[in-house]
């Protein structure tokens, strides 16, 4: 099932003991399924222009994530699992590390919210750590 939907989307970046903050809302569609569900939404940002985010949640919290810019990026989040994402940039492309600590989840035709933790890598060395709470709410 697919309706409209207004996520918030709070990130919190810590990269070499410099911590960045931002919160951005936007319109998205929200799809239910008996596998899990997939949330879709674009934002703008004055670096990467427009970025197409999807994001799949299945029954066992494990997330898929795909994002289109300027750098496009695929990403799974498993909790207490290290699995490697793929970068595409103009430079060239690049893998990154990403090892969750926490996945939470609950999601509803009435939305819900997503939050997660996670630890990146570069060839094994610590680069930073990404929180991610995501609140979905149905537009009236």
């Amino acid at each position: 099932m697919r309706h409209n939907y207004l996520v918030t989307v709070l990130t919190t970046q810590i990269f070499d003991g410099d911590k960045d903050v931002i919160e951005m809302t936007t319109h998205a569609d929200l799809e239910l399924s008996e596998e899990g569900y997939t949330l879709s939404y674009s934002e703008h940002s004055q670096e990467e222009g427009e970025i197409k985010t999807v994001i799949s949640v299945d029954r066992k919290n494990i997330i898929s994530v795909s994002r289109e810019a300027s750098i496009n990026s695929c990403y799974t989040i498993e909790e207490g699992v290290r699995h490697l994402s793929h970068h595409v940039a103009p430079f060239g492309s690049f893998s990154v590390g990403i090892s969750a600590k926490s996945v939470e989840s609950v999601m509803t035709e009435e939305g819900g919210r997503l939050d997660f933790r996670y630890i990146t890598d570069i060839s094994g060395q610590a680069a930073g750590e990404v929180e991610f709470n995501i609140r979905v709410t149905r537009k009236s």
